[in-house]
C-alpha cells in the first residue's frame, strides 16, 4: 500500500541579520509573557555563584529546588554580551555532569554567548531524590516538564536581578526522548517563548518500529551487504538478489518507516533502545508471546519453518552464580550501565554506584547454547529452584558465561538472581524475541498512523489477528503524563533527520499534522519542520556518509528567537512527501526549500563512474543554499571512501576549495586512482546565514557521494 502524503509546506521570507547583532534587551513583545509556577519546585537554592573566563567572561551559577533532587546550571554572559534571551537544553543530564560544555563537543555555551543568549541545563528532576521513572507515586511530569519549566522562570528573575528590569526571552531544545519531553514542555507549560524539538519520537509507534527494524536485522543479515550496495550512488533495486520472503520482510520494514538507506549501518546501528522496551513489552502483552507459537494467524504457528534454524531452547544447569565485584576481575562487561567502556572494572563500578553494593550479573553454565545461535536479547527462563517461573534477559554469552540484562518482571535482579543456586536448571530461550519481530501486524495502530495501513484490508479491517489492548501508552507512561496533541505555546521549530533508525522520519510528520489541524490558519505562523538530509540519531559511524547536525539546531535556535522576539518568520519548510513510509524529498534547493544546502554532485557526469588505475576522473559539484538559507562558506573533498564503514575523522575531507561565500557555486576537481577498487568521493559543504566562513556557529553541513569503479 503506497500513502502519499504530499503536504507542501508553505514559509516565508528570509531571516534577516543575525540575531546575535540586535540591540541589547529587545524589548519587542511578540509573543506573550510566559508564565509557570510550580507548587514544588518553588524554592530554588544557589551553592555556586562565581564569574568565569571559560570559554569567555561569565557569570556561573549552581543550584537547585529545596527539599528535591532538582539541580541547575546557569551560564550568564556579561550584559554588554546579553540580549535579552537564554537557550535551555532540555534532555535529563546526572548530576554528575551538569555541564553545559558536555554538548555540541564543549561548544553549547560558547554558542550561547555567541547569540547573546545565557545558558542553561538541569538534571530535570534528578536520578536520585526525584525519579524520572517509576511508581505511581511518583509525577512523571516532574521529568518531563516540571523542573524544567520552574527552572526557566527563575532564570527570568535571575536575569531580571542582574540586568535590570527587562522581557527576557527563553527557548528550550532537546533531541531523542529529549525531543519529546520538549514537546511536553510546549504542550503542558507557557514557560518558554518557542521550543526546538529535534529527532523526536513517537511512544505510539515505537513497539511495532522497532519489532521490525530487529526482524529485518536478523532476517536479512546475510543480504544486507547487497541491498547496501544497491543503496550507494550509483547502486540498482534493493530488492534484487533477495527470494519471495526477503522480498516480503524488506517491504514491511520499509514500510513501516525504517529509513532504507540506514541498512549501510547495519553493523554499527545495535538494537538501540530495545535493551529496555522489549522487557517492558514482554510485562505488558505476555500473552501474545503464547499466542504466537499456539494460534492460526501468528506466523509461528503458521510458518514454524521459518524458525527452524533460529529457535533456540536451550537447557543447562548452573555453575556458579558471579556477583559485580568477581565480573570486574573476570574483564566481563556489565549489560546496559557502562556497557561501552573501555576500563570493565571502572564499568562495573559505575555499575555498582547504581545498585549499591555487589549483586549477582552472571550465570556460568555447564553448557552454552551452539555456537552462531541467535542470543540477542533471548531470555533466560529460571525452571527450577527458588526463582522458577521468573525470567531474565541475556546480555550476551562469554563462552559458558551467560551475562544479564537488567531485570524485568518477578522482582529486581537481585531479588531474582539472589535466589539462584548452582544446580539449578534455566533455559536460555529465544522464543519470546523471534515472536516481537512480527509485534507489528497485531497491535495496529489507528488509521492515521499510515505507516500500519498496509496491514489492513481493503475495507479497513485488519489482516491479522489483533491485541485486545494497545500497549504503547502504558510502557511510556512514567516517561511522560501525556502523549503530544499538536497544541502548544509559543513558536516551534522541529528538526528530523533523514537517515535516523531510532527516530524515524516520519514521526515528524505524523505530529506535524497534528499540529495542522490544532492550529489550522495559525499554522505557519507558529511551526515549521526542517528535515536534514544525511544526519542520522547522534554519533558518526562514517564522516564521509553521514553529518553531525549541530549546526542545523544552532540556526534553527537563532530563527525560532528571531521569530518570537522580531516576528521575523524563519525560512519556509522543508518541502517532501511520504511514500510506502519514507519521507522522500526533492532534488534541488528551490524545490526542497528548509534550511540545508544542497549538493548535486557527479563523476565523469553521472552517480557512477567506471575507470582504469591511472585515468583521471573529473568531479562537478553543484552546490545551492535554499531561499532564505544563506551562502555556501565551505567545501571540503574526500576520494579515499570506500565500501567499508569507517568512524575514523583523521586524514577525512584532507582537500578544501576556496571561493567567496555565495548563495549558489560550482566546483571541479580532477583526481586520478591509482589503485583498482571501488571508492565513494564525497564532497562536505557548509552553508552560513550571515555568510560568516570563519564562524564555528550555524554552519549548516550537507554531503555529496558519487561512486567510482576502479579495473
Amino acid at each position: 500500500m503506497t500513502v502519499d502524503r504530499r503536504t507542501f509546506l508553505n514559509g516565508s521570507a528570509a531571516l534577516g541579520a543575525v540575531i546575535a547583532a540586535e540591540p541589547a534587551l529587545a524589548a519587542t513583545a511578540a509573543s506573550p509573557l510566559p508564565a509557570y509556577a510550580d507548587p514544588l519546585f518553588n524554592k530554588p537554592y544557589i551553592d555556586v555563584d562565581e564569574w568565569r573566563d571559560t570559554p569567555s567572561r561569565h557569570r556561573y551559577v549552581h543550584g537547585g529546588f529545596t527539599g528535591t533532587g532538582a539541580k541547575f546550571q546557569i551560564q550568564l554572559p556579561p550584559k554588554e554580551r546579553y540580549r535579552g534571551r537564554f537557550f535551555q537544553y532540555n534532555t535529563p543530564i546526572p548530576t554528575s555532569e551538569l555541564t553545559a560544555g558536555n554538548i555540541w563537543g564543549n561548544t553549547f555555551d560558547a554558542f550561547c554567548f555567541d547569540s547573546g543568549a545565557a545558558c542553561v541545563v538541569t538534571n530535570q528532576g534528578g536520578f536520585d531524590n526525584i525519579p524520572q521513572t517509576g511508581s505511581d507515586a511518583v509525577d512523571p511530569a516532574i521529568g518531563s516538564y516540571r523542573v524544567a519549566a520552574a527552572t526557566a522562570m527563575y532564570v527570568r528573575e535571575l536575569a531580571g536581578k542582574m540586568y535590570g528590569a527587562h522581557r527576557c526571552y527563553g527557548y528550550a531544545f532537546g533531541g531523542s526522548g529529549g525531543g519529546y519531553r520538549t514537546l511536553a514542555c510546549a504542550e503542558n507549560t507557557q514557560a518558554w517563548d518557542g521550543v526546538v524539538p529535534y529527532i523526536h519520537g513517537n511512544f505510539h509507534a515505537w513497539p511495532n518500529s522497532y519489532a521490525g527494524r530487529a526482524r529485518g536485522q536478523r532476517t536479512l543479515k546475510a543480504k544486507l551487504r547487497t541491498i547496501a550496495d544497491a543503496i550507494e550512488p550509483g547502486g540498482g533495486d534493493i530488492y534484487a538478489g533477495l527470494d519471495a520472503d526477503e522480498r516480503v520482510i524488506l517491504k514491511e520494514v520499509t514500510g513501516l518507516g525504517f529509513p532504507v538507506r540506514t541498512w549501510v549501518f547495519e553493523e554499527t546501528m545495535g538494537i538501540g533502545p530495545l535493551t529496555v522496551l522489549f522487557q517492558s513489552i514482554q510485562m505488558l502483552d505476555p500473552e501474545y508471546f503464547e499466542l504466537f507459537w499456539k494460534t492460526p494467524g501468528y506466523l509461528g504457528h503458521d510458518h514454524p519453518e521459518a524458525f527452524k534454524d533460529a529457535r533456540v531452547q536451550h537447557r543447562a544447569r548452573v555453575k556458579r552464580v558471579i556477583l559485580s565485584n568477581e565480573a570486574a576481575a573476570m574483564g566481563l562487561r556489565p549489560p546496559g550501565l557502562g556497557a561501552t567502556n573501555a576500563d570493565p572494572d571502572l564499568a562495573w563500578r559505575t555499575f555498582q554506584q547504581d545498585y549499591g553494593a555487589p549483586l549477582p550479573v552472571a550465570l556460568e553454565l555447564e553448557s552454552a547454547p551452539p555456537p552462531g545461535s541467535f542470543l540477542d536479547m533471548a531470555n533466560i527462563d529460571v525452571a527450577s529452584g527458588e526463582s522458577a517461573g521468573k525470567w531474565l534477559v541475556l546480555g550476551g554469552m562469554s563462552g559458558n558465561i551467560a551475562r544479564l540484562q537488567f531485570s524485568p518482571a518477578g522482582g529486581s535482579l537481585r531479588e531474582i538472581t539472589g535466589k539462584i543456586r548452582v544446580g539449578d536448571e534455566v533455559v536460555v530461550n529465544n522464543s519470546n524475541i523471534l515472536a516481537y519481530e512480527t509485534y507489528y501486524r497485531h497491535a495496529l495502530l489507528p488509521p492515521e498512523y499510515y505507516v500500519d495501513n498496509q496491514f489492513r484490508k481493503a475495507d479497513g479491517t485488519p489482516i491479522y489477528p489483533q491485541r485486545p489492548k494497545l500497549i504503547a501508552y502504558d510502557l511510556m507512561k512514567g516517561a511522560t503524563p501525556t502523549m503530544p496533541t499538536g497544541k502548544f505555546f509559543g513558536k516551534m521549530i522541529v528538526v528530523q533527520n533523514l537517515v535516523d533508525w531510532d527516530a524515524h522520519p516520519w514521526y515528524a510528520d505524523f505530529y506535524r499534522t497534528q499540529v495542522r489541524q490544532t492550529l489550522g490558519s495559525r499554522f505557519e505562523d507558529r511551526y515549521r519542520l526542517y528535515y536534514t538530509d544525511y544526519a542520522t540519531h547522534g554519533a558518526l559511524p562514517d564522516p564521509t556518509r553521514v553529518i553531525p547536525f549541530s549546526g542545523v539546531l544552532q540556526q534553527a535556535l537563532r530563527d525560532v528567537a528571531a521569530w518570537a522576539e522580531q516576528g521575523t518568520p524563519p525560512p519556509r519548510e522543508t518541502a517532501y512527501r511520504v511514500e510506502d513510509g519514507q519521507v522522500l524529498v526533492p532534488p534541488t534547493a528551490a524545490a526542497r526549500r528548509g534550511i540545508q544546502p544542497v549538493v548535486d554532485l557527479t563523476a565523469n557526469g553521472g552517480l557512477r563512474a567506471e575507470v582504469k588505475a591511472g585515468e583521471p576522473v573529473t568531479f562537478v559539484a553543484v552546490v545551492e543554499a535554499p531561499p532564505g538559507g544563506g551562502r555556501i562558506v565551505a567545501a571540503d573533498w574526500d576520494f579515499a571512501a570506500t565500501a567499508k564503514v569507517e568512524a575514523a575523522t583523521a586524514g577525512r575531507f584532507p582537500l578544501s576549495d576556496q571561493f567567496a561565500p555565495a548563495q549558489r557555486v560550482k566546483l571541479t576537481r580532477q583526481f586520478t586512482f591509482d589503485r583498482p577498487g571501488t571508492y565513494y568521493p564525497a564532497i562536505r559543504v557548509h552553508s552560513q546565514r550571515q555568510g560568516d566562513a570563519r564562524t564555528p556557529f550555524a554552519r549548516v553541513p550537507n554531503l555529496g557521494r558519487v561512486r567510482v569503479v576502479v579495473t
